[in-house]
């Protein structure tokens, strides 16, 4: 999760009321933005949720709201456009969202100049995943000659001096010299035309998603600035930039418009209205259990930053434009929770005796992990959101992978569809421990099926050793299977990921099904992965087999093939 630090009597100063350091770590907390250090330099982590505190002076403004001192919904200024920006129909293929904003008489110094920058990277890395959905360029609008063009271009033929650089460079030459060049090149190499954002004397603003040029540098003088986003996410773009304008009106900006032109028509942006909910009274008090008032609702909603009223039996709610978490009516329950305060809510004392014990899936999950561990393999747990190109690389499965629809970061864009992967990603990343490894994971993948997605159990186990071969995986598989009474018989296969010919499909030797695939790990796959060393893996499902133990309820009617 991103970091903001700040320096404390800085932060105070902002909020404006006279408050102790643990009075001060309550509160964040309770915004969802743990301390992690304290003193004359505050350090505080903020849930990947809240893009709208990833700055001092956000935290400063939801402080002043939830302290009491400016209850009630913040509301900002927003002129109508003087300024057009002309997004080209050549930018469709490539990257073809771009938004943006004006924001005149800021106040910067070394202090909030860095605060702004290290706000625009932790966008980057959260809503943006990594600049791949969003990127924000903010540029000195001193200088520049509106209307502005948002094109692709040739990389070879335009050049210009990048941010921070001395000479200028191609646009191709900038993506394999310069640091963030070489790290996001990976977002436009596959286009023949690159984008880019002129004003009307031809001066490059930006090279999007990769650096901004030098003549348009924000510093410590700066007091009026241009705002771009670009991406390949609508909804995205618009809330990155509602976040930005909102930082610039924090730093004393006075916000305007900008009129966005493209091939179907224009927009205007930023929209920095509220938003109106409804919240049912009687589902806050049955979802937190408590026999709160109206009144007392509405005043934590506007502890939170909202606007409230009641209205009948619901409150009618105005949510801020940079609250993009505040998605449904539980979202604004939470809100309630926390401005009440958690403390004011009791627990109830159970109404029956009851007694736990294993479920037959989870007591069948330990005859799997004792008989791998007898193997000397060790147990891992991975996470269940992957990385696409891990996912689609490794098993060549784009197809068959279900999506997150608005991924935090780059690291979680779907759900796993094979566990071999999330080892293979492992054993990558401890190249620089002892050999052998054996490493097992007894967990659940997400099956797409016909339009919908199913949960499936799965254990697979890899094999990290200069002499790993087939004959490793297809003792330890046999052994397993031995041990849950499951008669097995193999044969010749070729799945995604494996050498051809030292690949074989597992199946049930009464039933006939499939239950896996163990093999040797392709070089290529491992290459990819810069992992020099053999690996032999294996790969099973046991869903359809009741009889020797369950996973739990069934999930499928037909389990799909673990390849």
């Amino acid at each position: 999760m991103p970091v903001v630090k700040f320096d404390r009597e800085r932060l105070v100063d902002a909020v404006d009321a006279s408050v102790t350091d643990d009075e001060l770590a309550e509160a964040l907390a309770m915004l969802g933005c743990v301390p992690e250090e304290t003193g004359a330099e505050w350090a505080v982590e903020v849930f990947p949720d809240r893009p709208d505190l990833l700055s001092a002076e956000l935290l400063a403004r939801a402080l002043r709201t939830y302290l009491g001192d400016e209850p009630g919904l913040t509301t900002h200024d927003v002129a109508e456009p003087e300024e057009t920006l002309v997004s080209d129909a050549s930018v469709e293929e490539v990257r073809p969202v771009i938004v943006g904003g004006r924001a005149g008489g800021i106040d910067l110094d070394d202090g909030t100049l860095t605060g702004l920058m290290d706000l625009q990277e932790d966008l980057h890395w959260g809503l943006g995943a990594r600049r791949r959905k969003v990127s924000v360029g903010i540029h000195d609008a001193a200088g520049l000659t509106p209307p502005y063009t948002y094109k692709a271009v040739d990389p070879d033929e335009v050049s210009f001096v990048p941010l921070k650089g001395a000479q200028r460079m191609t646009m191709r030459e900038m993506t394999a010299k310069i640091e963030k060049g070489v790290e996001f090149a990976h977002l436009v190499e596959d286009h023949d035309r690159w984008p880019l954002i002129v004003d009307d004397e031809a001066q490059v603003l930006s090279f999007p998603p990769i650096i901004n040029g030098t003549e348009t540098t924000v510093t410590a003088d700066t007091d009026d600035v241009f705002v771009d986003v670009t991406g390949t996410d609508e909804r995205a773009c618009r809330e990155v930039l509602t976040v930005v304008m909102a930082q610039l009106a924090e730093l004393g900006g006075e916000l305007e418009q900008i009129e966005v032109v493209r091939p179907e028509g224009s927009v205007t942006t930023p929209q920095l209205d509220p938003s109106s909910h409804e919240l049912e009274l009687a589902r806050a008090r049955s979802l937190l259990g408590g026999s709160f008032e109206a009144e007392d609702a509405v005043q934590a909603l506007e502890r939170m930053g909202h606007g409230a009223e009641t209205a009948g039996d619901e409150l009618a709610v105005e949510v801020p434009a940079w609250r993009s978490d505040v998605l449904h009516e539980v979202d604004l329950v939470e809100d309630v929770a926390i401005g009440i305060g958690y403390d004011r809510f009791t627990g109830a004392q159970p109404t029956a005796v009851t007694y736990g014990e294993p479920s037959p899936g989870e007591a069948f999950h330990e005859q799997v992990r004792r008989a791998l561990t007898g193997f000397g393999y060790l147990e891992c747990l991975t996470l269940t959101l992957r990385n696409r190109e891990e996912q689609t690389d490794l098993i060549e499965a784009a197809d068959l992978l279900v999506a997150v629809q608005n991924p935090v970061s780059q690291e979680q864009e779907v759900l796993r569809r094979r566990l071999v992967p999330c080892l293979l990603d492992l054993a990558a990343e401890n190249t620089h421990r002892d050999l052998p490894q054996q490493l097992f994971e007894v967990g659940e993948v997400v099956v797409p099926d016909e339009g919908s997605a199913d949960n499936e159990p799965r254990v697979a186990g890899i094999t990290v050793d200069p002499e790993a071969g087939f004959t490793d995986a297809k003792q330890h598989v046999e052994g397993l299977l031995r041990a849950l009474a499951i008669p097995c018989q193999l044969e010749a296969a070729e799945a995604p990921g494996y050498i051809e010919g030292r690949c074989a499909a597992v199946h049930h030797a009464a039933t006939g099904d499939r239950l896996g695939t163990l093999g040797e790990v392709h070089p290529a796959t491992l290459e990819q992965l810069e992992v020099t060393t053999p690996v032999a893996a294996f790969e099973l499902c046991f869903t359809e087999h009741p009889e020797a133990g369950s996973w739990g309820p069934e999930t499928r009617s037909a389990p799909a093939s673990p390849d």
